[in-house]
């Protein structure tokens, strides 16, 4: 991120999904949207382990070189002043993120503040780098280890067998033919002796 008092607002708006366009506007927005939440106490804000309640109390509590709410819009208005954890707590709510802040250690990263609600749709992780720069976090997969030389190869696991296919089931006998009864026998025939008497 370019290193311009403006770093946290370009990754912000670099995470934000199409949010925010720049880190002009990212800026902007957030001010404006704090002032439009002034005096809301409905609208909570996670920091860490603590939840503040309203933009006023968040301010309070994380910007104490603030001397007041409109004291903050003022400095944060001016594209000199960096971005601090009310920003983050703000822009967590606007986009629906959870930011988790990490620090290089020694061995990789370390996370250092999380600020957003556990429930939020997106995860920003951001870089803290020499406690005065931002960078956007990007985790690479870990490697698979290498097994050591000579080490016997791991087996490959079974080929799972399929179950028998079910038989198929027997098809119906289709229904005898009804029989008809036998036709009655046709009476004889009279003989001419039978017909005289």
């Amino acid at each position: 991120m370019p290193a311009d008092n403006s770093c946290m607002f370009h990754c912000i708006a670099d995470s934000s999904n199409g949010v925010f366009s720049d880190a002009a506007s990212c800026r902007a927005r957030i001010v404006a949207t704090a002032e439009c939440w002034d005096g809301h106490q409905q609208r909570t804000f996670d920091v860490g382990a603590t939840t503040y309640n309203g933009v006023n109390d968040l301010i309070a509590a994380v910007c104490p070189s603030a001397s007041s709410f409109v004291e903050w819009c003022d400095d944060m208005r001016q594209s000199a002043a960096w971005g601090d954890v009310a920003v983050l707590g703000i822009a967590s709510v606007m986009v629906n993120a959870m930011f988790k802040v990490y620090e290089r250690r020694v061995g990789g990263h370390a996370l250092v503040a999380s600020v957003g609600a556990q429930t939020a749709k997106f995860l920003v992780r951001l870089e803290y780098a020499g406690r005065s720069h931002y960078n956007c976090l990007l985790l690479r997969p870990r490697p698979r280890p290498h097994p050591a030389p000579g080490a016997p190869k791991p087996t490959p696991p079974a080929p799972k067998q399929r179950p028998p296919a079910p038989k198929p089931a027997p098809k119906p006998t289709p229904p005898a033919p009804k029989q008809r009864p036998p036709a009655p026998k046709p009476a004889p025939k009279p003989t001419p002796q039978e017909l005289l008497s």
